[in-house]
């Protein structure tokens, strides 16, 4: 699921230029690894490492969210 998320946000970087991918991952090198891969800008994302119990916070903060 994590290569169609990096899709999802490349298109939508082009439509909206200054989105930003928070990334919440309990592992985090997984996700740099594709982002790496797929040519994400690394000032375009962050990735949180993120409890589950922490999760509904940080996902009320987004404009858009996908699991």
């Amino acid at each position: 699921m994590m290569d169609e998320m990096i899709d999802f946000f490349m298109v939508a970087k082009k439509t909206i230029p200054n989105s930003f991918f928070l990334i919440l991952t309990p592992d985090g090198n997984f996700a740099q690894e594709k982002l790496r891969k797929k040519g994400v800008r690394k000032e375009d994302y962050f990735i949180h490492f993120s409890s589950y119990e922490q999760m509904p916070y940080w996902i009320s903060a987004a404009d858009v969210s996908l699991s």
